[in-house]
């Protein structure tokens, strides 16, 4: 469908540019995304750990010296750095919260009739 006001004069840029700051200022996801993705690091980690353990005791099948000790470090540092900057993003996202001071509840009906 033909837009009515002709062809927009705003760029891709500036939209996409407005479309994030959308996103970002008026929802606290972006900030819980630490949890999701140390999740599935978390998942990824636990699947190789499995991995080597049966590779090694079940078929006696040695992987290269050394890269399953330094993936699984990596991984699980990175996992535990996710967790951490979910929680400071909890935070922030509590704080912002209280920040805008919202009231907690809204009355949508006088029902007095002194009022």
């Amino acid at each position: 469908m033909a837009r009515v006001a002709g062809v927009t004069k705003y760029p891709f840029r500036k939209m996409l540019r407005f479309a994030i700051d959308a996103t970002v200022s008026f929802s606290s996801f972006p900030l819980r995304l630490a949890y999701v993705l140390s999740s599935a690091l978390s998942l990824i980690f636990c699947a190789y750990l499995v991995y080597s353990v049966f590779m090694h005791f079940f078929f006696d099948q040695t992987l290269v010296p050394g890269w399953s000790s330094l993936i699984l470090s990596v991984i699980a540092y990175g996992a535990i750095n996710l967790v951490c900057l979910g929680i400071m993003g909890e935070y922030i996202g509590r704080i912002f919260e209280q920040v805008k001071r919202r009231p907690l509840y809204l009355v949508g009906d006088n029902t007095r009739d002194d009022c």
